[in-house]
């Protein structure tokens, strides 16, 4: 009995210095979770990125919207000019202009419609100015740059007319435009012929582009 008990004892601790060394070591604070990737430094924590903040000027618009939009072009930086023509083709009894304005000063802008007042001998004659219907367009004038707006008048007259000396009224030698969204005019020598139906002008919007 004695002999099998010494035995069994060796072959215990045999067993338990076989299952100690085969048992994986390890040392706090080094173990990585299943799956998670390992420390680089034995006992250091492995070193995580710190979050992106996410950014708040909204996809697609920029910052500071209208920063570097220029003024509206003002009457004291503008010149103007009228040049009548007729188009190819035209017959009846209208005719009309183009009103170019040129920018000599900074950047600026020019949208919308002119005004207009027909000057006859340096004096205000009967003037009407009416908008045609058009596409209203944001024309940007570096220094040099010129904006254009179609003028269009009737040499017939109406009923009431018709029997006035001279016909319709004083002939216009000039005009006063003043440039849309600006205050004040420029004055432009223009020879306008006979404006019939009591000085009506119609105009069209401004554009970039030089009617023809």
């Amino acid at each position: 009995m004695r002999v099998t008990a010494l035995a069994v004892a060796a072959a215990l601790t045999l067993m338990v210095a076989t299952g100690c060394t085969d048992k994986p070591r390890h040392q706090d604070g080094t173990a990585a979770p299943a799956g998670s990737p390992s420390a680089s430094t034995e006992g250091t924590p492995p070193t995580e990125s710190a979050p992106t903040e996410a950014s708040t000027t909204p996809t697609g618009t920029p910052t500071n919207v209208g920063a570097n939009t220029p003024a509206k072009c003002q009457t004291n930086q503008l010149t103007g000019d009228i040049e009548q023509y007729a188009p190819p083709g035209q017959a009846g009894s209208s005719y009309q202009a183009r009103v170019k304005l040129t920018n000599t000063g900074n950047r600026c802008t020019l949208a919308g419609y002119i005004t207009l007042q027909l000057l006859a001998n340096n004096e205000p004659r009967e003037t009407k100015v009416t908008r045609s219907d058009g596409a209203v367009e944001t024309v940007t004038l570096n220094r040099g740059d010129s904006a254009w707006a179609l003028i269009v008048w009737t040499f017939r007259p109406n009923a009431d007319e018709a029997d006035t000396q001279p016909l319709c009224g004083p002939r216009a030698t000039a005009a006063l435009v003043t440039p849309p969204g600006a205050s004040g005019s420029i004055r432009i020598a223009e020879e306008f012929g006979v404006v019939c139906a009591h000085g009506e002008i119609v105009t069209r919007p401004v554009s970039a582009t030089r009617p023809s």
